[in-house]
């Protein structure tokens, strides 16, 4: 690393190639070889690590400066070594999808706008970066991805899971709100189990976002899935008592079912 920070080349490319080091290490603060590099403009280190290869580097470099959130090494990167910034590590991630995961909004705009990345590329999973950053929370990038470059707001995993239902999954209620207010996404889409959002934001007790898909979208708080399965079933099995009591209570969630746990039912008739 020091090497590559005092842009030695000669010795950079010894130590890579004939001692085989490890140019993916990265230093406490999270800086790789390349990122050293970058970060005191040598661009002819970079370009060796990167783009002639002879060391074996991937896309590694320039993943790791987008998930740390360096700016100018991305761009570096980028335009002076000319890295590939669509190119994609070996669960099928872009660069772009490594940035909305971890909510690197200027390094969102930049990849999109200048590289030209694509907004609805999907990884092996099947996972957008729409998807990366609902189900992280960055409410900044979904938006910007969605209202700004024409990010599918629908698109589907290979679960067929949802940005909502990423969002819900992680109690995301702003983003669950822009995504079911602004663009007017389904919200009683369901995954490939015939889980929805309701669902799956019962089975982890987010109440606000239960309280908002169903007492303001108006989802069927008595939906099934594909067992036959209630968002009230689901909210019991976990023990989230207070979405229990506002389907009950609120919602006139179904409790006649025999496998409707006594304390449930208890509950619906001390409510009525």
């Amino acid at each position: 690393m020091l090497a590559a920070q005092s842009g030695h080349l000669d010795v950079v490319r010894y130590l890579a190639v004939k001692c085989r080091a490890n140019v993916n290490a990265t230093d406490k603060s999270g800086d790789t070889v390349v990122m050293k590099a970058a970060s005191h403009g040598h661009c002819h280190v970079a370009r060796f690590l990167v783009v002639d290869d002879e060391a074996g580097l991937n896309v590694t470099a320039l993943a790791k400066a987008v998930a740390k959130g360096s700016f100018d090494d991305v761009r570096f990167l980028a335009e002076e070594c000319r890295v590939d910034t669509s190119a994609t590590d070996i669960s099928g991630a872009t660069p772009l999808m490594t940035a909305a995961q971890h909510g690197r909004i200027l390094i969102v705009r930049y990849l999109v706008v200048e590289c030209k990345a694509g907004v609805n590329a999907a990884d092996k999973y099947g996972d957008t970066p729409l998807t990366k950053s609902a189900a992280n929370g960055h409410f900044d990038v979904v938006r910007t991805l969605a209202s700004e470059y024409g990010a599918d707001v629908s698109a589907v995993n290979n679960n067929g899971t949802t940005p909502l239902m990423q969002a819900a999954q992680y109690g995301h209620i702003d983003v669950v709100r822009y995504l079911a207010g602004d663009h007017a996404v389904d919200v009683n889409a369901a995954d490939i189990s015939g889980t929805n959002a309701l669902m799956i934001a019962a089975q982890y007790g987010h109440i606000s976002v239960v309280r908002y898909l169903a007492g303001d979208c108006g989802v069927d708080a008595n939906a099934t899935n594909s067992t036959r399965t209630t968002a009230l079933m689901i909210a019991t099995q976990y023990g989230n008592m207070d979405v229990v009591r506002y389907l009950v209570t609120q919602c006139r969630a179904n409790v006649t079912r025999t496998d409707i746990p006594l304390y449930v039912l208890l509950l619906s008739a001390v409510t009525k």
